[in-house]
This record gives C-alpha cells, structure tokens and sequence, in this order.
C-alpha cells in the first residue's frame, strides 16, 4: 500500500480550514481568528498566544471528558499561561 503523507495531511489541512471556517461563521460571536496547527500542541499554541497577543484559549475536547482531560489538557494547563475554556464535544453519533 502507498500511502503519500503530505498529501494526506494538506487534505486533513484543508478539511480542518473549512470546518474552522464554517464553525466561525456560524458561531453568531465575531471570530476574528481560526488557528490550526500540527506538531507539539502546547509549543503551537504558546507561539499563537504571543503572536496574536491572546488572553483567552478555547479548546474542544472529543474523547471522554474526565478520563482523557487529565492527559491530554494538563500538559496544556502547564504550558499555556493564559486562561483556558475546554469544552466536552460530542460526537454526531450521540
């Protein structure tokens, strides 16, 4: 099976782009910036919340809330030094 990554991922890049795009034009809240980053999450958005001066992050959390928030967001907690919303997703299926 050939599988060529840098296609696969400009495809998920893409797919990601629309997505954020349509979730920020239908929010009904002013959005002034969509981020989407690949690599070490907290690394990418530490850079983000320099650049675009942020004091406030929200993240979207698909797996189980309280089992996987532990993991996954404390690394963030311990990185990202501004305030933080992370909101529990769930999946269309449910």
């Amino acid at each position: 099976m050939d599988v060529n990554l840098g296609d696969m991922q400009k495809r998920i890049s893409e797919e990601t782009h629309h997505a954020l795009t349509e979730l920020s034009t239908n929010a009904g809240y002013p959005i002034t910036e969509t981020l989407s980053g690949s690599g070490d999450l907290g690394q990418v958005l530490v850079d983000a919340i320099k650049k675009y001066d942020m004091d406030l992050v929200v993240c979207g959390h698909h797996q189980d809330f309280w089992s996987k928030l532990m993991s996954s967001a404390r690394q963030l907690i311990n990185t990202v030094h501004v305030d933080m919303l992370i909101v529990p997703l769930r999946d269309e299926e449910e």
